[in-house]
């Protein structure tokens, strides 16, 4: 039996599976069916979830300052949780709680400080900001989902079949699953040792060698940098061959080529008023650059004519020929096409080649920004036709 088999029997045993008689649609992706008027909810998407909300409350534990807040009003569930808040507090200070018992005690923070110098043997809640709430007992906790949502407080929640829409979508990390007390007796054993887990690493590190998140966030960045710095690029002569071994079939082949690129998109979303396809990528050269010099490998290696059709409205049209200057010295047959308002018919003979090439732009009267070219390669009596639709 796997490990996997295992923990499914474990998550069976407790009753997990069990939802309630009304399931409500945004659950049924948890749910397999119903059986005997009861929802069956799908113990391996408990599972996902769970690991999911165990993951986030193990990389939050990795703060020192970090806190939970663990909210039950549920009487059958409360020594359970009194026993988990003090096993993790006892490990770490201030780092769990369970103290809450009124509503309006999180977004009016500095409110259980006042009282609680006041009534010292009244304490509603606690009196530290939390970094996370987790919540047992969902269908009596409206409250809390609003606060949460206000302060931007990430979630942790069993939820059942019987939740609606407007909590549902509130709860950052959803575990769907029947809210026995066998199960909440699970999952708080599991939360316990997860953190007493991490404990343990930062324990083994040394009291030296404990990194906040800004340090890892900032180590990250530097490594991501050292990486880019690092990035191999290869030049186009240097490239390995096409697979076909016969380089006379392969001419053969680019002989029939021809490489259509529209410039249609202006760059006015990141701040460049040209086409796309002139903005400069890296070290100064552009995705037409990278076009252009690859048609030109390809031409130098087999001895082809590609040749290169750019197709421009009325708006790129100028940038683009104007860029277009800087290729005048290299071995690349370049052709721009302007569209106009009406049908036009635009025609050329690529250098070397007997073949003609026509080219008859058409523009929908309907959609103004619906446009069709028709590609028609002449070669002999044989007229072969390609429509290429740009929406």
């Amino acid at each position: 039996m796997t490990i996997h088999s295992v923990v499914i029997q474990k998550l069976l045993t407790t009753n997990a599976h069990i939802g309630r008689q009304v399931a409500t649609h945004h659950f049924k992706q948890f749910t397999y069916g119903f059986r005997n008027r009861q929802s069956i909810i799908d113990s391996d998407k408990t599972l996902i979830c769970l690991r999911n909300a165990l993951n986030f409350l193990s990389c939050l534990s990795r703060d020192p300052s970090s806190s939970f807040l663990f909210i039950n009003t549920n009487p059958l569930f409360q020594p359970i949780i009194d026993e988990m808040t003090s096993r993790v507090t006892s490990l770490i200070p201030e780092r769990a709680s369970s103290l809450w018992k009124m509503r309006g005690f999180l977004t009016n923070s500095c409110s259980p400080k006042k009282f609680r110098s006041r009534h010292k043997k009244l304490v509603f809640a606690p009196t530290k900001m939390p970094d996370c709430v987790v919540i047992f007992d969902t269908e009596r906790k409206s409250s809390v989902f609003l606060e949460a949502e206000r302060l931007g407080i990430p979630i942790v929640a069993l939820v059942d079949s019987s939740m609606p829409w407007e909590y549902y979508k509130k709860v950052t990390y959803p575990i769907p699953a029947n809210d026995s007390v066998q199960f909440v007796y699970l999952i708080c054993n599991m939360i316990t040792k997860c953190l007493m887990l991490e404990k343990k690493k930062d324990g083994a590190k040394g009291p030296g060698k404990k990194a906040t998140i800004k340090d890892r966030v900032e180590s990250t960045s530097e490594s991501e940098g050292s990486a880019s710095d690092e990035v191999l690029v290869v030049p186009y002569e240097n490239l390995a061959p096409m697979s076909c071994a016969d380089v006379a079939e392969s001419k053969q082949l680019l002989d029939k080529l021809v490489v259509v690129k529209y410039n249609g998109a202006l760059g006015k979303n990141m701040s460049f008023g040209g086409p796309k396809s002139l903005i400069e990528v890296k070290n100064g050269s552009t995705p037409l650059d990278l076009i252009v010099n690859q048609i030109q490998s390809l031409n130098s290696k087999y001895g082809c004519n590609i040749p290169l059709l750019l197709m421009n409205p009325k708006n790129t049209h100028n940038d683009i020929v104007k860029a277009l200057e800087k290729y005048s010295t290299l071995d690349v047959d370049i052709h721009p096409f302007e569209q106009g308002e009406h049908t036009q018919h635009e025609s050329f003979v690529s250098e070397g080649c007997e073949d003609k090439w026509i080219i008859l732009w058409l523009q929908s009267p309907i959609a103004e920004r619906s446009h069709h070219c028709f590609i028609f390669l002449c070669k002999g009596n044989l007229l072969n036709m390609a429509l290429i639709s740009f929406p």
